[in-house]
C-alpha cells in the first residue's frame, strides 16, 4: 500500500497513512516509506481504544485492507460501521465479507491498487455509494446472528 500511495502524485500530496494498532513503526519501515517517495512524516502509527479507531474511521477519507489473507476479515466491517468507504484485496474471505460495498484491487499490483483508491478518494459520488452499500452489508452481521449461528453449529455437530 505504501508504494501504491507513493506511486500517485495525487495520492502522495493529498493523504497521510495511519496505521493503527500493533508495534510502531521500525527505523527500517520509516526509512523505506521516504525511500518509495512519501513526504516524511506522512505515515503515522497511533494506538489506542475501540473509540479512538472509531474517530479515525470517522474522519477517514477510506480505509484500505491491502490483506493477502483473512480468516473473516472484521476490520472492513469496522470501517464500514463507521461510514469510511473501503479499498479492499479481492482475496481470500474479503469479497464474501464485503459483497458490493468495496472497491476492489489484487493486493500485489500497485498500479491496480493506487487506482482503487483514487477511485474512491476523488470521486464523492462512488465515496457515497460505498458509504450506502456498506450500510447495507452491514445488515448481514450482527453478533447475535454469529451467536445464533455459532451455537445452531455446536448444535448440529453434537447431536447428529
Amino acid at each position: 500500500m505504501v508504494r501504491a500511495v507513493a506511486s500517485d502524485k495525487g495520492l502522495r500530496d493529498a493523504f497521510d497513512i495511519i496505521t493503527f494498532g500493533g508495534p510502531s513503526l521500525n527505523t527500517h519501515e520509516r526509512e523505506f516509506t521516504e525511500a518509495v517517495g512519501l513526504r516524511t512524516g506522512s505515515v503515522h502509527h497511533l494506538k489506542g481504544n475501540d473509540a479512538q479507531l472509531g474517530a479515525l474511521y470517522n474522519n477517514a477519507r477510506a480505509f484500505v485492507y491491502p490483506s493477502y489473507y483473512e480468516g473473516f476479515g472484521l476490520p472492513p466491517l469496522e470501517a464500514m460501521a463507521h461510514d469510511c468507504p473501503v479499498v479492499v484485496s479481492n482475496t481470500s474471505s474479503i469479497p464474501e465479507v464485503v459483497g458490493d460495498a468495496g472497491e476492489y484491487f489484487a493486493p500485489s499490483d500497485c498500479e491496480q491498487q493506487a487506482q482503487a483508491i483514487r477511485n474512491v478518494v476523488f470521486d464523492e459520488a462512488r465515496r457515497d455509494d460505498l458509504i450506502a452499500k456498506g450500510r447495507e452489508r452491514l445488515k448481514h452481521f450482527s453478533w447475535k446472528r454469529c451467536a445464533h449461528e455459532t451455537r445452531d453449529s455446536y448444535r448440529k455437530v453434537l447431536w447428529e
